[in-house]
């Protein structure tokens, strides 16, 4: 086996070893990006509740308001 064959195949042995490891990262990419859209529907769903809670809030103020005067 000359120079040139070697250098061949440790070159492709070399970009097996990148795209194994882009792989990889996009893998870890995408299951952080699941758990991001799972966190952030949670915290959707929890700024909908306070903003309704907010809203009867300041309805039972007006009611208080209005009904002293």
């Amino acid at each position: 086996m000359d120079w040139p064959q070697i250098a061949q195949y440790l070159f492709y042995a070399f970009g097996a070893l990148i795209a194994t490891s882009a792989i990889n990262i996009l893998k870890d990419l995408k299951r952080s990006i699941e758990e991001l859209n799972v966190n952030m529907a949670v915290v959707i769903k929890e700024s909908q509740w306070h903003e309704k809670w907010l809203i009867k809030h300041d309805e039972e103020i007006r009611a208080l308001l209005t009904g002293s005067k």
